[in-house]
C-alpha cells in the first residue's frame, strides 16, 4: 500500500494498493473527498487503513477503513471533534488506531481505538497531560502504541504503550532525552521502536524498547544526527527507517548482529551488485525483515529483499506513474515471488501483419512487418497492455521437388 498522485484524477493523491499480480491500483476517495493517504494494512492484506478528505464534510480529515467489498469506509470522529486519522491496524483488520480531534476535550487531539462493536474510543491522556496519538497496533489489537505529552515531564512528549488493563504508561527518554516518539510495534506487542532525543549527544536517534532493557539508541547510520525508525519485523529482530543528513537521506535496517546500515549495504553484504544509492527512506517490511520496502531518492517506490528464493533492489517508478483509475487497495501490500495460481483472467490478444515477396528463381524471398498486443485483465480490475512491433526476413529454398526450407530471422 502507499500513495501517488493519480493521473486519473488530476493527479491528486491517492491511497493505492499494490500486488504483483494486480500491479496498483486506487482505492478511490471518500464522498468524493479530493485526496486519500493509506498509512496501514492487515497481515493478509485484505484491510486497509488511513486518511481521507471526506466530500461531504468540507474535506475534512478522516480516518478510514477499506476492504475489497465496502470500499473506503469513515472511521468517524471523536465526540463531534472535526478531524481523525487512522495510522495502523492489527493483523485480523478488526482493530483501528490513530489520533482524533476529541470534542469532549476541546477538540485537543487524542489517541483512540477503534473496532466495530465499539467504535472510536478514546485512549486519554499520560499523566494527565494534553495531546495523544497513536501510531501502532499489535497482531492482537490489545497493545497500542504513539506519544503524548506527558504531564509528569513538562508535557514534553513521551512515547507510551497502552494496554487494556495499564492504560497508556511513558516510556521514558533515551539517555534523559527530552523527548521521545514510538512509530511502531512488534506482533506480540513486546518491542516497541521509534524516534527519541538522546540526552547524551543531543541528536534524535531510532530507539528500541523492550520491558527489560528499557529504552536503546540504535545509533548512527551515514552520518546522520536525525534517524527515526518507522518499524519493526514480526518478531522485533529487524528495525527499518532512514537517516537524514545535510544532504540527502538513505533507508536503514538494523539487526542486533549488524547494527544500523544503509539498505544498499544489507544488500551489498548478501552478494547484491547495488551501483548506486538509491533509496531515500524504508517504511515497512514484512514480518521476518527479509524484504523491506519505501522511497527512492526520486521519490518512487522500491523494494529490497534478502531470501533464499531471490535477492535484490527494484524500484516502481513505471507502475506508479500508471495509477488505475477503478477503487482497489491501499499502503504497499507485498505478496512473495514465487509461483502461484491465481486462477483465469480474461483479455485481448492482436496481431497484425503485412508482406511482400519477390521470387529470386528458384527461392522466393519474402521480408513482413508486423504488431502484437495483449490486454490481459488482472485482479481487482486492474490490466495490464502489452504491445509489439517486428520484421521478419524468410526465404523459401527448394531442397526436393517436394520440400522446401524456411531460413528467417
Amino acid at each position: 500500500m502507499g500513495n501517488a498522485a493519480d493521473g486519473m484524477a488530476e493527479n491528486a493523491t491517492r491511497a493505492f494498493f499494490w500486488t504483483h499480480v494486480g500491479g496498483m491500483v486506487s482505492l478511490g476517495v471518500l464522498n468524493d473527498g479530493h485526496c486519500s493517504f493509506a498509512a496501514g494494512v492487515s497481515a493478509d492484506g485484505t484491510v486497509v487503513v488511513g486518511t481521507a478528505y471526506d466530500g461531504a464534510v468540507h474535506n475534512r480529515d478522516r480516518a478510514f477503513r477499506w476492504t475489497r467489498s465496502s470500499g473506503m469506509v469513515n472511521l468517524g470522529v471523536l465526540n463531534g471533534g472535526l478531524f481523525s486519522y487512522a495510522k495502523g491496524v492489527s493483523a485480523d483488520g478488526s482493530v483501528v488506531v490513530g489520533g482524533a480531534d476529541d470534542g469532549a476535550a476541546d477538540n485537543e487531539m487524542r489517541a483512540f481505538r477503534w473496532t466495530q462493536a465499539g467504535g472510536m474510543v478514546s485512549l486519554g491522556g499520560l499523566n494527565g497531560g494534553g495531546e495523544s496519538s497513536a501510531a501502532g497496533v499489535s497482531a492482537d489489537g490489545s497493545v497500542v502504541v504513539g506519544s503524548a505529552e506527558d504531564g509528569a515531564a513538562g508535557n514534553a512528549y513521551r512515547a507510551f504503550i497502552w494496554t487494556l488493563s495499564g492504560g497508556m504508561v511513558s516510556l521514558g527518554g533515551l539517555n534523559s532525552g527530552a523527548y521521545s516518539y514510538a512509530t511502531g510495534v512488534s506482533a506480540d506487542g513486546k518491542v516497541v521502536v521509534g524516534l527519541a532525543e538522546d540526552g547524551l549527544s543531543g541528536e534524535y536517534h531510532a530507539f528500541r524498547w523492550t520491558r527489560a532493557g528499557g529504552m536503546v539508541s540504535l545509533g548512527r547510520c551515514c552520518g546522520a544526527a536525525y534517524s527515526p525508525a518507522n518499524a519493526v519485523s514480526a518478531d522485533g529482530k529487524v528495525v527499518v527507517g532512514f537517516s537524514d543528513g545535510n544532504t540527502m537521506s538513505r533507508a536503514f535496517r538494523w539487526t542486533r548482529a549488524t547494527g544500523i546500515q544503509s539498505v544498499e549495504n544489507w544488500l551489498r553484504a548478501a552478494g547484491v551488485g547495488v551501483d548506486q544509492n538509491i533509496t531515500c527512506e524504508a517504511t515497512a517490511l514484512n514480518r521476518d525483515g527479509s524484504v523491506v520496502v519505501g522511497r527512492t531518492q526520486n521519490k518512487t517506490a522500491f523494494i529490497a529483499q534478502v531470501t533464499p528464493i531471490g535477492s535484490g533492489l527494484v524500484t516502481l517508478a513505471g507502475v506508479q506513474g500508471s495509477l488505475a483509475g477503478s477503487a482497489g487497495g491501499g499502503q504497499m501490500a507485498l505478496t512473495s515471488a514465487g509461483c502461484e495460481d491465481h486462477g483465469t483472467r480474461s483479455g485481448n490478444l492482436g496481431l497484425a501483419e503485412f508482406g511482400l515477396g519477390k521470387s529470386l528463381s528458384p527461392v522466393l524471398v519474402n521480408l513482413s512487418l508486423g504488431q502484437t498486443w495483449a490486454k490481459p485483465n488482472q485482479v481487482l480490475n486492474g490490466n495490464t497492455t502489452t504491445e509489439g512491433a517486428y520484421l521478419l526476413a524468410e526465404a523459401l529454398v527448394p531442397v526436393t521437388d517436394q520440400l522446401w526450407a524456411t531460413p528467417g530471422a
